[in-house]
C-alpha cells in the first residue's frame, strides 16, 4: 500500500533517520553534532530544502556541511542505484531541479547524501552508502556522468533519474555498508 507524503516523510523522520544516525552518522563524523532540519514546519527548514538539506552536521573545527536523505523500504532492494527525483507532474521542484539550481547560480546544495535501504523489520539496513553529493552534481551538470533514462514512477506522481552504484565513480562514494566484497585471486 503506498504512503502518502506525510506518511512518508513521517516514516523517514521519526523511525528510520534515528536508525541511520545511531549506526551511521555517529561513526563517519564521530566528533560532528548532527543537527536536525527536516522537522517541524518553518521559514528555515524551507529555505535549506532548496539545497536538499535534511541535517546539518557541525563540525568540530567549526564549519558546516549538509545532509541529504533518502530511505528505501525493503520492497526496492532488488534495485541497488542512486535514484533522484527528475521531474513531476504538479510542476514542484524535485531533488533533481534543486540540485542543477544549486550548481549553476552556486547555491546552497548538500555536500552528502545518504541512501540506504531498510530490511524488512524497518530495524537495521541492508545497504547503506554516504555519498559525495557535491562532486556527483558537479559530474552530472559538466555531462561526464549521464542521468540516464527517465523512468516515471508507477503511479505517475513523478520521473526519476536511476544510477546503478557499482557503475558510479568510486570516487563518489564515500562509506559504504556493508564494505564491498574484495574479489580475491586464486593463485595457481
Amino acid at each position: 500500500m503506498r504512503r502518502t507524503y506525510r506518511e512518508d516523510n513521517d516514516w523517514s523522520v521519526n523511525k528510520i533517520q534515528p536508525i541511520a544516525e545511531k549506526l551511521f552518522y555517529q561513526k563517519y563524523w564521530p566528533d560532528s553534532r548532527i543537527i536536525h532540519l527536516d522537522t517541524g514546519d518553518n521559514e528555515l527548514k524551507k529555505i535549506l530544502d532548496v539545497g536538499g538539506a535534511d541535517k546539518l552536521i557541525a563540525h568540530s573545527d567549526g564549519s558546516i556541511s549538509f545532509l541529504a536523505q533518502r530511505f528505501r523500504t525493503y520492497e526496492f532492494r532488488k534495485y541497488d542505484e542512486f535514484t533522484i527525483r527528475a521531474k513531476r507532474p504538479s510542476g514542484h521542484l524535485t531533488e533533481f531541479e534543486k540540485m542543477i539550481k544549486g550548481i549553476k547560480e552556486k547555491g546552497l546544495l548538500s555536500a552528502y547524501y545518504s541512501y540506504g535501504h531498510v530490511n524488512e523489520d524497518e530495524d537495521e539496513f541492508l545497504r547503506f552508502r554516504i555519498i559525495d553529493y557535491l562532486n556527483f552534481a558537479k559530474m552530472v551538470l559538466s555531462g561526464e556522468l549521464s542521468p540516464g533514462k527517465l523512468i516515471p514512477n508507477k503511479d505517475g506522481s513523478a520521473y526519476f533519474y536511476a544510477w546503478k552504484f557499482k557503475n558510479l565513480p568510486h570516487k563518489l562514494i564515500l562509506f559504504e555498508y556493508p564494505k564491498p566484497k574484495i574479489l580475491q585471486m586464486k593463485l595457481f
